[in-house]
């Protein structure tokens, strides 16, 4: 017998080359019982965040009516949307109906308006929200499955929906990202601290670049900028200590977990998006979270704070690896497990 096809769906993504976690994990030995094609749309270089994704998504929704016109999907067929708020389920859906495919669908439920710490709410203006709300609410009713990372996030989602509560076609599996732990390499650990995240006018650039600079016995990296593929960041957690995280709409906590997975220890705002994922313990100190009302005041105020608090991290490392594997192990289980998103999908 054929086996089916799960047709991933990507998201735009300005780290593309760094994050590639949604393409590389259905290709774990645990979805052998299917076939992988991955859907990507194409890159164009654009100011607007908005204008860009736009581009990506009618590019992904070109290469899918083009399947469609050459029998390429089959029945039994899956289409998994890595982000639910993706307006091409609606195309999709109509087609489905239309031509009368046997296919599922399924939707990762993450960075979108339900969540208010989300960078996608942050992003629609106020008098947006209405019609965005209505839209997610369609959104969730055309796929066949719906899945949520933890409860906290299906939680947050019935409370602003709660009549989609009683509908069968959501379930909490996690994100099927177990095939991350399979591929640890052990690498002798430098004082390296790692920055994630693009570099520019950003607050936590700033306080990043102050740190830096006050503690030069340390390497600091700007990851994006000198290891800007998958190889050569993966490489850069092997041999780091420590993450600053300073953004607290972190729409991708995998980025946090892959660097524990890896033996490197985060430093997280208490703020942070995903702040039930990381025990208190990867914390700043509660006064180094917020920027109060003196951008100036607050750097130049926490700048010698927050070194100490980095350089504790690095010195006191060896002392710390141990309850950082355990707590990665932790997070494996409850958040990025194969088991449930693949039981959830022999289901369909």
């Amino acid at each position: 017998m054929d086996k089916p096809t799960l047709h991933v769906v990507t998201e735009y993504n300005r780290k593309v080359h760094i994050e590639t976690y949604w393409k590389d994990c259905f290709r774990d030995e645990d979805f052998s019982d299917y076939r992988v094609n991955i859907i990507d749309g194409s890159h164009v270089s654009h100011d607007s965040f908005l204008w860009a994704d736009t581009y990506y998504k009618n590019t992904q929704l070109n290469s899918i009516m083009n399947m469609i016109l050459r029998g390429e999907i089959k029945d039994g067929d899956v289409f998994v949307f890595v982000n639910a708020w993706n307006f091409l389920a609606v195309p999709l859906s109509y087609f489905k109906d239309e031509y009368g495919m046997n296919i599922k669908m399924v939707g990762f439920w993450g960075n979108a308006l339900f969540n208010q710490e989300s960078p996608m709410w942050q992003r629609f203006k106020r008098k947006y929200k209405t019609w965005g709300r209505d839209f997610e609410n369609s959104l969730f009713q055309s796929y066949d499955m719906n899945c949520f990372l933890c409860e906290e996030h299906s939680t947050l989602f019935f409370n602003k929906y709660p009549r989609l509560k009683r509908h069968k076609n959501w379930d909490i599996t996690g994100f099927p990202f177990e095939y991350i732990s399979k591929r640890l390499v052990k690498k002798e650990k430098t004082d390296t601290v790692i920055f994630p995240y693009e570099i520019n006018s950003d607050l936590q650039v700033k306080v990043f670049q102050g740190i830096s600079s006050e503690l030069n016995q340390y390497e600091f990296v700007y990851a994006q900028e000198h290891h800007n593929n998958r190889m050569l960041y993966l490489d850069l957690l092997r041999k780091s200590k420590a993450l600053f995280c300073g953004r607290e709409a972190e729409a991708n906590p995998v980025v946090i977990w892959e660097a524990m997975i890896n033996g490197v220890v985060p430093m997280v705002p208490g703020k942070l998006m995903y702040y039930y994922m990381l025990p208190e313990r990867y914390h700043y100190p509660k006064e180094l979270s917020s920027a109060k009302n003196n951008k100036f005041l607050y750097l130049l105020r926490n700048r010698f704070q927050m070194s100490d608090y980095v350089k504790r991290c690095v010195e006191g490392y060896e002392d710390a690896i141990l309850q950082l594997h355990e707590d990665a192990e932790v997070i494996k289980e409850k958040f990025y497990s194969n088991k449930r998103f693949i039981q959830t999908l022999k289901k369909l």
